[in-house]
């Protein structure tokens, strides 16, 4: 593999990460942020009832 080869390569693993990147995520945020609220919910049960 040529260096020209090799720069090819990585302009084109560059452009297949940012179109990855660019794609939306819906539906994960709003899954870590209820996940975090039952994460409190269970702290704040747990310090109410041994505390």
């Amino acid at each position: 593999m040529s260096v020209r080869d090799a720069g090819a390569a990585a302009r084109r693993g560059r452009g297949r990460s940012a179109a990855l990147a660019r794609r939306p995520q819906t539906g994960q945020v709003h899954l870590y942020f209820a996940q975090a609220a039952v994460a409190l919910i269970v702290l704040a049960v747990a310090f109410a009832v041994l505390g």
